[in-house]
C-alpha cells in the first residue's frame, strides 16, 4: 500500500515538474519573440487551461487575430474572474473593430472597478470609433481619475481645438504639459 502511494506521489510530482518545464519552455521562446514557437509548446501542455491566455497573446503578436480572440475566450471561461485577461479581450475587441462587444465589456469592467481611469479610456475610444458623443465624458471620467493620463488629456484637448474652444484646449493642453514636458501630441496641438 505504502508503496503504491509512494509510486502515484513520484508520478504526480514527476508529470507537474515535466508541465511547469513546459510551460517555462515557452515562456523563454514567447519572450525571445519565438511566438509560433511558444504557440507550439504551450499547445502540449497537458492542461491547456492555464495557458490559453499565453496563447492569445503570443497569436496577437504574430498578428493572427482570429486565433487570439478564440483563445481569450477559452481563458476567460475558465478564469471568469480575470479583470486582466477582460481587459486584454476587450482592447483586442476594438482592435478588430469589434465596437459593441468591446463596449460591453469595457462597461462591464467599470461596472467592477470604477476608478481605473484606462477602462474609462478605453470606452472612450470605442464610444469614438461608433461616432457617440459621449467619448468625451468616457476620456473626462479617465482624466478626472488620473490628472496626468496624457492620452486622455490629448482626446479632451483635441475635442475642444476642433470645436474652436481655444481656452479649454490650452487649459487640458498645460496641464499635460506639467506632467509630461515632452509630449509631441500636446505640444503640437498647442502650436
Amino acid at each position: 500500500m505504502k508503496k503504491n502511494l509512494f509510486t502515484a506521489l513520484l508520478c504526480a510530482i514527476t508529470k507537474l515538474v515535466f508541465t511547469q518545464n513546459i510551460e517555462q519552455k515557452a515562456d523563454e521562446l514567447y519572450a525571445l519573440g519565438n511566438y509560433s514557437k511558444a504557440i507550439e509548446v504551450y499547445k502540449s501542455v497537458k492542461n491547456p487551461n492555464e495557458v490559453y491566455d499565453k496563447i492569445a497573446k503570443a497569436y496577437v503578436a504574430i498578428g493572427n487575430y482570429g486565433e487570439g480572440l478564440v483563445n481569450y475566450k477559452k481563458a476567460i471561461t475558465t478564469n471568469p474572474e480575470n479583470i486582466l485577461l477582460k481587459y486584454e479581450y476587450a482592447k483586442l475587441l476594438r482592435n478588430t473593430r469589434d465596437y459593441k462587444q468591446a463596449e460591453i465589456l469595457f462597461k462591464s469592467l467599470i461596472i467592477k472597478d470604477s476608478l481605473n481611469p484606462n477602462s474609462h479610456y478605453e470606452l472612450g475610444i470605442v464610444l469614438e470609433k461608433q461616432k457617440d458623443s459621449a467619448s468625451l465624458n468616457a476620456y473626462t471620467k479617465a482624466f478626472n481619475l488620473d490628472s496626468t493620463h496624457q492620452k486622455a488629456i490629448f482626446k479632451i484637448a483635441k475635442h475642444y481645438l476642433v470645436k474652436r474652444k481655444y481656452q479649454t484646449a490650452h487649459y487640458y493642453i498645460d496641464i499635460g504639459l506639467e506632467s509630461y514636458t515632452n509630449n509631441v501630441e500636446l505640444i503640437s496641438l498647442k502650436a
